[in-house]
């Protein structure tokens, strides 16, 4: 089904929007990439709800464009957002809740935000198992 018989906000072109996501951030296009993102995210969440693997991937990817476009802050409200999903999402595997976190923790990092930086560390679960 193409863009004209779905509609434009139709979950069935996400695919062509995440491709032209893929196309924008080659281009250093942050700003159409984010856009066609927060569709996505909308329109994924609309079809598989909030706590969904497939709605956090989404905002994975937007917590990446922001950082990408030096918009950090946002990137790191996106990624919180993401490790606080992950945590609440019933049987998710615990790699992506440390992945999740490991780039939360990279982000404040990159930030100079150490004390955040440091206090993700200790949530990981290598630290909680001492």
């Amino acid at each position: 089904m193409n863009k004209s018989m779905a509609g434009e906000r139709d979950y069935s072109n996400c695919s062509i929007y995440m491709s032209m996501v893929n196309v924008y951030l080659k281009k250093r296009m942050y700003k159409e990439a984010k856009e066609k993102l927060l569709v996505v995210w909308e329109l994924t969440e609309e079809k598989y709800g909030l706590k969904s693997l497939e709605t956090v991937a989404v905002l994975e990817d937007l917590a990446e464009a922001y950082y990408k476009d030096d918009q950090f802050e946002e990137a790191i409200e996106y990624q919180k957002r993401v490790v606080k999903t992950y945590k609440e999402i019933e049987e998710v595997d615990p790699n992506l809740v440390e992945q999740a976190s490991a780039r939360l923790y990279e982000m404040y990092e990159s930030t100079e935000r150490l004390s955040e930086a440091i206090e993700i560390l200790k949530s990981v679960r290598i630290f909680n198992n001492e």
